[in-house]
This record gives structure tokens, sequence and C-alpha cells, in this order.
């Protein structure tokens, strides 16, 4: 079975437990200082947009920014994320191939979500609920430009890359050589889920883990997902824009 779901074996240097554990502790301490550090700065120099949802959005995006900069630093910049978590690119057919099984992802969620609705609600109800959860909707309509740059940088770019680095780079990285490919796609897959927070995102993003690192262990690869990771974050803001905005 292992070889029917891999194409290509996993390569490139190991990764140790000591280098996820760094890596984790690099991130937190980082987040937490430079959390409060703007957050003081932000109450300082500009009062009033501290009283808005706007320091949130910039402490988040730094949050996802600092996992960037902690796996660049533990494992030697551009070199190591392609040796070690395997951000690299593969072939065109490997990135269409992230995009078209997303694609279908998308129709498979709907589906479990109506059949899902004797519990969940109707479906339409359902979707726009996912919707709120999923995108930065309760805060579009009072963005001022501010924090629609940083909605749509932490949105559609820092947001793909640092979960795909982290769960399809350096969670599958680590785990892979270990266990089952199997096992690893569950056990990040699930990880994936839990940090979603909201109960109605988790069929969904249990579906997309599982898809995301099947893409991975077929393509060798943690930048396919990557793509279709944007794609998907430019579907959900793009909707949640046109939602308020009608």
């Amino acid at each position: 079975m292992e070889n029917v779901l891999s194409s290509i074996p996993e390569q490139g240097s190991l990764i140790k437990g000591r280098q996820v554990l760094l890596t984790f502790i690099i991130w937190i301490v980082s987040s937490a200082v430079i959390g409060i550090a703007t957050y003081a700065a932000l109450r300082t120099f500009a009062p009033l947009w501290a009283t808005t949802d706007g320091p949130t959005v910039v402490i988040v995006a730094e949050v996802y920014f600092l996992f960037l900069a902690s796996v660049f630093v533990v494992f030697g910049g551009w070199v190591g994320l392609g040796d070690k978590l395997h951000f690299r690119y593969t072939s065109s057919g490997d990135l269409l191939l992230a995009l078209g099984v997303y694609v279908i992802t998308l129709g498979a969620g709907v589906l479990l979500y109506w059949m899902l609705s004797p519990v969940l609600g109707p479906l339409p109800q359902t979707l726009f609920q996912i919707l709120q959860n999923a995108s930065d909707m309760s805060r579009l309509a009072a963005a001022d430009p501010i924090m629609w740059f940083f909605i749509i940088v932490r949105a559609c770019l820092l947001a793909p890359l640092m979960e795909e680095l982290l769960f399809r780079g350096l969670l599958f990285s680590w785990l892979r050589p270990h266990v089952s490919a199997w096992l690893t796609i569950f056990l990040t897959a699930i990880a994936f889920m839990s940090i979603h927070y909201y109960p109605i995102l988790f069929p969904f993003a249990l579906v997309f883990g599982l898809v995301a690192g099947w893409i991975r262990e077929r393509t060798g690869s943690s930048l396919p997902m990557v793509v279709a990771h944007v794609a998907n974050s430019v579907l959900f803001l793009t909707t949640a824009y046109v939602v308020v905005t009608r």
C-alpha cells in the first residue's frame, strides 16, 4: 500500500527532535516578546487605533511570520528548507495536481457538511458559519487600509506558508522516517485540524489535512500544497468580502 501511496521516497537530511523543539522555543519566545512590544508601541503611538481590531491583526501576522523566521534560522535558510522541510519546486504537474485535488476537496467538503446537516443544521447556514470563522469576515466592514494590508498578507501569504511548512514541512518530515506514510498523514492532519479552534471547521480541516498529507507524500514536496492553500485563502477572503459589501 505504501508503494501505491508514494511515488517519490523521502529524501534529504533527517530532522532531529531537538531541532523541532528549538524551532518551537524560538517561535514562542519571539512571538511573546515582539507581540508585547508591538502592542505597547501601538498603545503609545496610536492609542485610538489600538482600541480597534488593528493590534490583533498585526500581532497575528507577526506570529505567522515569526514561525517562518524560526524555521529559516534553525534549518539554515533556503537550502535547509529545501533539504529538510522539502520546500522545493518539483514540477508544474505537481502544482496542478495539488490545485486539482483541492477543487475536488472543496466539493467533498460541501458534500460532507450536507451529510452532517442533521447534526449541524441546514447547509447554507453551516457554510456561512464556516466562512465567518475561516476568514476575517467580522473585521472586513470596519477595516481601514492598514488593517486590510495585514489581513491580506496574513491570510493569503503568511498563513498558507506557515501552516504548510509547520504541518507538511516540519512535522511531516520529522515523523515520516519513523512511521508509515498513512500514520504520518493522519497525525499531521489531526494536528492541522486541532489548530482551527472552531468545531464547525473541523470536518473540512481534517479532510484538507488528509489530502495535503497525501499530496506531500505523493510529490515529495511541501510546496504544491502551499499553492493550493493560497488558493483556498484567496477564495475564502474574496467570498467574505463579497458577502459583507453586497
